[in-house]
């Protein structure tokens, strides 16, 4: 039964069910101011996560969305938490996202325009019920949620994202053990989550105990490393043609999902002007000012994405409102530079590539050695030779992943510790003399060669100032089949994406790309044998030797976005 009590000037009726088209019914919270003088618009949070906590760590509480103006629902997500039926991952939020919207809209008091938000799975969902088009969804709000399920949140380059799978099956599956009275799974599955890092190490992804076994979703992720019709029905990229509502997409450039968020964006856009990005300074979650070891200044913080929400929704459910008047379709944090930019499109008009090249004599190992980038083009160089070995792979500090820094390395950290292992070229530039804005898409192209039946290869790039080598941005290549000896002498041209970034690099700062095999926990480890990635054992993985050429021939080189830099002044943190 439904109670109803106040928060001060907010009325809050607990246990409101929903019935959606297949009988099963979904409960939520409703929010509404105490003093209403007309029909208000509706702001839906569905999530996965219990509604009774409503992603506090990322947003202001429904109850100060509603003294804004609107009335809040928050809801249980199908088979979680209060709410009836079995969860399988994504697979009914199209309909019940339709249902609930349709019925949000009749709510008593009302407006009959709905608006839906939320971050990461609540994401996701939202773009899939847009998909389905229920008539009174009038704006959405997905924040750090991705657009293909392959791509962004379980695999990236053919590599599968570790540390963030399987912390989150793990999660979820505390409560599907709950609800299924299974008393005995969630002590192990907490032991497991408290010493994750030693966890992911303990066997081969399938075999991870106990979700290896006891989470169904969690295996089928692994069975599919293609993307293939399992991920195809599942992703938002295949649906852009049928999402016709304005939206504010939410990314940070150190989440997980960024790229997908900037290609919601740039995609969507194509047709409609109504589309909106607003990109900060952030990991997945919560947005403040600081991700990992690094603090990107007070701007980066405070309740920026709840305010750019509310007048995102002011302008587009509520036309009594007093939204105020638009602007810039899109808003990015420049990293290092402690100041948010403006841009009509992404990447912003004027931004250009530029080329750097990668040069050694042949000894381009740790931070130490002797590799370099330029703008000149290669001559008559040596290949770079490292030795390999999936038993002590390289560690990930930082970089993009998902959810909570004790699980998954996230953020902004200083690379020393890796940049001394002779199994990671490191290719540094001189001193830059003069500011260097990156503003849109890094990639690497990359003439690679391995004595391996399977190969990764992971190149990140760093900014390297006040004795720091700072990571923003990362990417990952899986061989999709066996290398062998021939590819030392016939080299694969491999070209990854590092993902889009904006960051100063000033005056004296060097630019630096490392260029490895693997990057353990973020991705499973290759084990280089042959034998298949998920259910490898360790005593499967094998040594191996990796080359990069970069002669006249076989030009390996980095490939930046640039833009001219405003002449407004800027106070940067320090690397």
């Amino acid at each position: 039964m439904a109670e109803t009590w106040r928060l001060g000037d907010v009325e809050v009726t607990s246990g409101v069910w929903a019935t959606m088209r297949d009988g099963c019914r979904l409960v939520a919270d409703v929010y509404r101011p105490v003093t209403r003088t007309r029909p208000l618009p509706v702001v839906l949070l569905r999530i996965p996560y219990d509604r009774r906590q409503s992603s506090e760590t990322s947003y202001a509480t429904p109850a100060w969305y509603a003294r804004q103006g609107f009335i809040a629902v928050i809801q249980d997500t199908r088979g979680r938490f209060e709410s009836e039926g079995e969860f399988v991952p994504f697979l009914h939020e199209a309909e019940d996202g339709y249902d609930t919207v349709e019925w949000a809209a009749h709510l008593e008091g009302a407006n009959g325009r709905v608006g839906t938000y939320g971050a990461s799975y609540a994401g996701y969902l939202q773009l899939l019920t847009a998909a389905a088009q229920p008539p009174s969804l009038s704006a959405i709000c997905p924040a750090v949620a991705g657009s293909d399920l392959y791509r962004d949140w379980f695999y990236q380059g053919g590599a599968f994202n570790l540390a963030f799978a399987a912390w989150w099956a793990a999660t979820l599956t505390i409560d599907v053990a709950r609800r299924r009275r299974d008393d005995g799974a969630q002590p192990p599955l907490a032991r497991a989550l408290s010493d994750s890092w030693r966890w992911y190490g303990s066997d081969a992804p399938y075999g991870l105990d106990p979700i290896g076994g006891g989470t169904p979703f969690y295996r089928e992720w692994l069975d599919h490393p293609r993307r293939d019709e399992y991920w195809l029905r599942r992703s938002v990229s295949e649906l852009h043609d049928r999402i016709r509502v304005p939206a504010l997409h939410v990314g940070g450039w150190y989440d997980v999902f960024n790229e997908g968020s900037v290609r919601n964006f740039v995609e969507l856009s194509r047709t409609d002007p109504e589309q909106r990005m607003l990109m900060g300074p952030w990991a997945h979650q919560p947005w403040g000012t600081t991700v990992g070891t690094q603090d990107f200044g007070p701007r980066a913080g405070g309740p920026i994405v709840d305010r750019a929400q509310v007048d995102f929704f002011r302008r587009h459910l509520d036309p009594d409102g007093a939204g105020e008047a638009e602007g810039a379709r899109v808003r990015y944090y420049v990293l290092f530079d402690s100041r948010w930019q403006e841009a009509e499109t992404w990447p912003p008009e004027g931004a250009r590539e530029q080329d750097w090249f990668l040069h050694s004599e042949g000894t381009a190992n740790a931070a130490g050695g002797d590799g370099r980038l330029d703008s000149e083009g290669p001559g008559s160089e040596p290949c770079d030779i490292y030795a390999y070995d999936p038993a002590d792979p390289v560690p990930s500090l930082g970089g993009h992943s998902c959810c909570q820094e004790a699980n998954a390395p996230m953020g902004a950290h200083d690379q020393a510790l890796i940049e001394q292992r002779k199994d990671v070229l490191v290719f540094t530039g001189e001193p830059l003399d003069r500011d260097l804005l990156l503003a849109g898409p890094v990639s690497v192209t990359l003439w690679i060669g391995a004595s391996a039946a399977g190969a990764d290869v992971v190149a990140r790039l760093c900014l390297v100032g006040g004795g720091r080598s700072i990571n923003i941005a990362q990417g990952v290549w899986r061989a999709d089949q066996p290398l062998g000896v021939a590819t030392m002498d016939e080299p694969l041209r491999v070209e990854i994406p590092l993902r889009n970034v904006a960051a100063l690099a000033r005056e004296g700062f060097r630019l630096r790309l490392h260029v490895t095999a693997g990057s353990f926990p973020m991705y499973d480890v290759n084990p280089q044998s042959g034998a298949p990635v998920a259910r490898a054992r360790i005593d499967q993985r094998r040594p191996a030797t990796h080359v990069l050429h970069h002669d006249r021939e076989h030009a390996s080189k980095l490939t930046l976005t640039v833009l001219d830099r405003s002449p407004a002044d800027s106070v940067a943190p320090a690397l």
